[in-house]
């Protein structure tokens, strides 16, 4: 329903966390032929290649021109932080980016 409902396909599209839901967003994305950047903050899964994405740093966000993210990370205190991280870029739920969890 987000691509359907909240996705703006002139913004670029972010996937953040690479656990079981990032995959699972990232196959359905690749099958629907919708482009996306994909970011971390695990150093042993960034610089990775992952169904031929290339993991990066979740600072890259702060590079994108007025990016929608995507958030698979399950783990509520890294929520916590993830939400601040957007409160710091400017960035609001349910426009800026999603929680999928």
């Amino acid at each position: 329903y987000f691509l359907k409902l909240d996705y703006d396909f002139r913004r670029p599209l972010v996937i953040w966390g690479a656990g079981y839901k990032g995959k699972r967003i990232a196959k359905l994305l690749l099958k629907a032929d919708v482009p996306f950047y994909w970011i971390c903050d695990n150093p042993k899964k960034i610089g990775k290649k992952i169904y031929n994405q290339t993991m990066k740093n979740f600072d890259f966000l702060s590079k994108l021109k007025h990016p929608q993210s995507i958030v698979t990370v399950a783990n509520e205190s890294a929520q916590k932080d993830i939400r601040q991280f957007f409160t710091t870029q400017n960035m609001h739920p349910m426009n800026d980016y999603f929680f999928f969890c």
